[in-house]
């Protein structure tokens, strides 16, 4: 049992990672860094945001490694839904004081505390005048269209077996089209975004968890 604990709780922790550069389309716009203001303004419009997702794991020569499909959510001021429905059905979402993650295929929810999130762009999602900004340096790439965020050594996202290299933001205009995160590893998770909108629903956080679920609670 604690073997696999141990996988589901750090699959949990490499989806927060890999999806981080989604949630950083989130919530903070009072961004320290000079280098941080223009994509901090963009951001500015994302009070709340819904869309479809395709996701591409690739290695560091292209070879793909998985892909997966499903649904991300975002509300003002913490409210998060990444919801992967092929080619397993899995839920991250944040809750009160903790990070949710719930496997159907295994029937297993692990609860990770909020802080599981310091360690990547989901920081960022838990208020204005966060100090997650400070971890990153911001470089915009082409004006108003990418953006490249670099872990400063030493900070939670920086370390680990799941360390963060880069994220990359793609826009067009005000919209997030995809999101490219890198590993150290080498891997490379690519998410892109279909029928967007800024808006989402109360549908979109709804995670129903069965009664006779495994409970893995780290907080």
């Amino acid at each position: 049992m604690q073997e696999k604990t141990h996988i589901k709780s750090t699959k949990a922790r490499t989806l927060i990672l890999g999806a981080a550069a989604l949630a950083v389309l989130s919530l903070n716009t009072a961004v320290n860094s000079v280098k941080a203001e223009p994509l901090a303004q963009k951001l500015n419009a994302y009070q709340a945001f819904a869309a479809d997702f395709s996701q591409s794991v690739t290695d560091r020569n292209g070879v793909e490694l998985s892909s997966s499909t499903g649904r991300l959510a975002l509300r003002r001021p913490q409210q998060l839904m990444l919801h992967t429905i092929t080619p397993d059905e899995i839920y991250l979402y944040t809750l009160g004081d903790g990070v949710y993650y719930f496997d159907a295929f295994v029937n297993q929810l692990s609860i990770l505390p909020l802080s599981a999130l310091t360690s990547s762009p989901f920081a960022l999602l838990l208020g204005e005048n966060n100090p997650a900004w400070q971890d990153y340096e911001i470089t915009e790439l082409k004006e108003g269209r990418s953006y490249r965020l670099v872990p400063r050594q030493g900070t939670a996202a920086a370390s680990g077996p799941s360390a963060l290299v880069r994220a990359v933001l793609f826009f067009d205009g005000k919209m997030l089209t995809r999101a490219d995160v890198y590993f150290a590893d080498g891997n490379c998770s690519r998410y892109e975004l279909q029928d967007a909108a800024f808006e989402a629903a109360d549908a979109d956080f709804v995670c129903t968890v069965p009664p006779d679920a495994e409970i893995v609670d780290e907080r």
